[in-house]
């Protein structure tokens, strides 16, 4: 019996031994509160830029007119802003901002009658019986755009590396408020001249934007940097058949984790 009861008791010994709840050299087990909140928690970044952007078209003709286009193209044009980037995880977060473009598209056409200008599209400041007199029939003729509108961008942004110098992507839209307005006219006898605004111009418009993003990490926090970006604009011009504008820049500028 007394063999009996010492067998006994040494197993509850045991079993006792095993249990890590009453068990006192184990760890304490991890507080899952608080990894729960490290894991859902959010990294906020402030990201100002500079940069120049190129206008244009992916149609034929131009926006003052459906004349056909014998040559097109932009002056480069500054843009600049200021992006807030938040993380909802190592990897994927969203960017959201305010920034200004200035853009500038040209395109040549021949005018082929004294209606080479749609009123309706142009509020004209110089009376078309002036213009017909400067622009003679069959006169190639450049007409010039100069638009400023403030962007306000929403995408979705993805690090594909995360070392000291990285790579990320970004894609999304942006909304469109135009500013300035401006167009202008010119030959070969004629100078630049401004000549109206357009009318057939939606007050706001989109734009679908792709981004490829590089940095350099200056500090843990302080991250220099270079992206190259593509928007291509959508419901921006009224009874313009064959004008689809889009605009390619070059962006830098500093990143800062609060």
């Amino acid at each position: 019996q007394k063999k009996r009861d010492s067998i006994v008791a040494a197993r509850k010994e045991e079993k006792k031994k095993n249990d890590p709840s009453k068990n006192p050299t184990d760890e304490e087990p991890k507080d899952s509160t608080k990894t729960e909140t490290a894991k859902s928690g959010y990294e906020i970044t402030v990201a100002p830029y500079y940069g120049y952007n190129y206008t244009g078209n992916f149609g034929n003709g131009n926006f003052i007119n459906d004349s056909k286009t014998s040559k097109k193209g932009s002056e480069f044009n500054t843009s600049y802003g200021a992006l807030i980037r938040i993380m909802g995880s190592s990897k994927i977060g969203m960017q959201l901002g305010v920034g200004i473009i200035n853009s500038v598209y040209s395109a040549d056409f021949i005018k082929e009658s004294n209606s080479f200008i749609n009123q309706n599209d142009i509020a004209l400041s110089v009376p078309l019986e002036d213009l017909n007199q400067l622009f003679p029939n069959q006169t190639k003729v450049t007409s010039r755009q100069e638009t400023t509108f403030i962007e306000v961008p929403l995408e979705a942004y993805y690090i594909l590396s995360d070392k000291k110098f990285g790579m990320a992507t970004s894609f999304g839209i942006s909304f469109l408020k135009f500013q300035k307005n401006e167009v202008f006219l010119e030959s070969d006898g004629i100078e630049r001249m401004k000549i109206g605004k357009l009318e057939n111009i939606s007050p706001f418009s989109s734009s679908v934007n792709a981004k490829f993003h590089l940095f350099y990490k200056i500090t843990p926090k302080l991250y220099f940097d270079l992206y190259p970006s593509f928007q291509y604009q959508f419901m921006g011009y009224k009874g313009v058949s064959n004008y689809h504008p889009y605009f390619f820049s070059i962006k830098t500028g500093l990143s800062y984790k609060l």
